[in-house]
């Protein structure tokens, strides 16, 4: 298994923050524009008068895709309102606070969206209810209160923000984890290949990536070879002074073996024979 190294580890970590960073300034701010919106200015809008006001809808405005001729054309009507605050006349757009689309030329909106506009904001002679700023008449909605909306573009960014975020740390943790120790080698039982076994692999179905024969580990271990170590997993400096030779019973095979294994059940790795090691 390929080991990571502090270098990819590093480089991970740098992308992941720079990531974070672009989530982060854009949550911070498109966060603060609407809750600037929803905590301060939507709520102001509740206090204010009404005056009566005359709604246009009759600005007609086509679109149609030049890059494709012959298509067929979309109509749209420009939503705006005018209204008079003490001599003087203004015109309004905005139906909630803190929204004009487009910014500066009123609502487009499609036919079937005009008459549902109308029959909601007009009354019987025709006028809509116009609630203005009485420091600034030029300020106006035809809806006081908070937009729904507004709140759940407040909190959507900082909701991606924090998935993002527990991704990233799940994947710092994945990248963090140890390489898996090999415990003992196994080879394949139809072509030979050595297959290092993982710790905690012991007695769990394998294939064989050459022959791709489908086998199962053995419980215990044994040697890669008869000239190896029964290793245990302690420190190397210590394994020389706690070893001891012997001879396997089945076919006289010289052993190394650790003295952490006595008394276990081990694989010879000569004849595949299990032995008993002894107590001392």
């Amino acid at each position: 298994m390929t080991k990571k190294g502090p270098e990819k580890s590093n480089k991970l970590l740098w992308s992941l923050i720079a990531i974070w960073l672009v989530f982060a300034v854009i949550s911070f701010f498109v966060t603060k524009k609407y809750a600037v919106i929803v905590f301060s200015k939507a709520p102001q809008t509740n206090s204010w008068p009404s005056v009566k006001g005359v709604p246009s809808w009759e600005h007609h405005r086509s679109r149609s895709n030049s890059d494709q001729p012959g298509t067929e054309n979309f109509t749209y009507t420009n939503c705006d309102y005018t209204y008079n605050v003490g001599g003087t006349t203004y015109t309004g757009d905005v139906f909630h606070w803190g929204e004009t689309c487009p910014p500066g030329s009123g609502f487009f909106l499609t036919h079937p969206e005009r008459d549902e506009v109308k029959a909601k904001f007009e009354d019987k002679d025709g006028k809509v209810t116009v609630y203005y700023n009485p420091s600034d008449p030029s300020q106006a909605v035809l809806l006081r209160g908070i937009n729904t909306e507004h709140i759940v573009y407040m909190l959507l960014w900082p909701f991606f923000t924090l998935i993002y975020t527990g991704f990233a740390w799940f994947l710092l943790y994945l990248f963090s984890l140890p390489p898996n120790e090999v415990e003992f080698v196994f080879p394949c039982p139809r072509c030979e290949t050595e297959i290092e076994c993982y710790k905690g692999m012991a007695q769990k179905m394998n294939w064989c990536p050459e022959c791709e024969v489908r086998f199962q580990f053995p419980v215990n271990p044994y040697l890669e070879d008869p000239k190896s170590e029964i290793r245990s997993q302690k420190d190397p400096d210590q394994l020389h002074q706690e070893e001891l030779t012997m001879e396997c019973p089945h076919c006289s095979q010289d052993l190394n073996v650790s003295k952490d294994l006595l008394g276990q059940v081990v694989e010879c790795p000569s004849c595949r024979q299990q032995l008993a090691l002894p107590e001392e």
